[in-house]
């Protein structure tokens, strides 16, 4: 997981979903901690591209997570 979370954390991307798949992946393994990292990437890129939708879908997430 670490050698993904490398080359994607270099890659710049706007697909947002990325940010929440990396979060499930990261969650499913295990890495719960890991997992709100990717989602508050894809908050900060959802917030970047003005994209209300998922910025609100990923606040639910996190406060599903803490």
């Amino acid at each position: 997981m670490n050698q993904i979370h490398q080359i994607l954390s270099n890659l710049p991307t706007n697909d947002v979903n990325l940010y929440i798949e990396m979060s499930n992946a990261a969650i499913n393994n295990g890495d719960r901690e890991e997992g709100v990292r990717w989602l508050a990437k894809g908050l900060s890129k959802a917030r970047e591209l003005q994209n209300e939708e998922k910025e609100n879908e990923i606040c639910t997430l996190l406060l599903l997570l803490l």
